[in-house]
C-alpha cells in the first residue's frame, strides 16, 4: 500500500510540474495561430510585416504584463470573498477600473503606432482580424476543440 502511496505521490508531483509547460506551450501555439490567422486576413506585404510585427509584439508584451501585475496585486474576487471589508472591496474595484483605464490608454498609442506602420484599411482589418479570432477561439474551447468551422488560424 505505501508503495502505491508513494507512486501516486510522484505522478501528482509530476503532473503538478507539467502543467505550466504544457499552458505556456498551448499558449504558445494559440498565439502562432493568432499570428497566421492575422497575417492571412490583412495581407501584409513584406515591408508592412518588417514593420507591424515588432510593434505588434511590443504591444502584447505590454498587454501581458499588465495582465501579470494585475492578477498579482488584485487576484480574483473567488480568492477575497468573505475576507475582505468593504473599504478594502471598494479599493479593489477602484485599482480595477484603474487598470482598465490603462489598459485603453495602451491600446490608443499602439493604435496610433500602428497608423504609422500600415494603411488605414490594415490597420481596420488588423482589429477585425483580433476580433473574429477571439470569437473563433471562443467557440473552439466552447465545443471543445472539435469546431465546426475549424479552429482559428486554420
Amino acid at each position: 500500500m505505501k508503495k502505491y502511496l508513494i507512486i501516486a505521490m510522484l505522478v501528482l508531483t509530476a503532473n503538478a510540474y507539467a502543467q505550466p509547460h504544457e499552458n505556456e506551450t498551448r499558449r504558445e501555439e494559440i498565439e502562432q495561430k493568432k499570428i497566421a490567422f492575422i497575417t492571412s486576413k490583412i495581407n501584409l506585404t513584406t515591408a508592412e510585416a518588417q514593420s507591424f510585427w515588432p510593434v505588434y509584439n511590443e504591444y502584447q508584451n505590454e498587454l501581458k504584463a499588465m495582465r501579470t501585475k494585475g492578477k498579482e496585486e488584485l487576484g480574483r474576487p473567488s480568492e477575497w470573498k468573505g475576507k475582505l471589508t468593504e473599504a478594502e472591496i471598494d479599493k479593489f474595484l477602484t485599482a480595477k477600473f484603474a487598470m482598465e483605464r490603462k489598459k485603453v490608454d495602451t491600446d490608443e498609442a499602439y493604435y496610433k503606432k500602428f497608423k504609422q506602420v500600415l494603411p488605414m484599411e490594415k490597420v481596420a482589418l488588423y482589429y477585425e482580424a483580433e476580433m473574429e479570432f477571439k470569437k473563433e477561439l471562443m467557440r473552439s474551447m466552447r465545443d471543445g476543440g472539435q469546431n465546426r468551422r475549424g479552429k482559428p488560424g486554420e
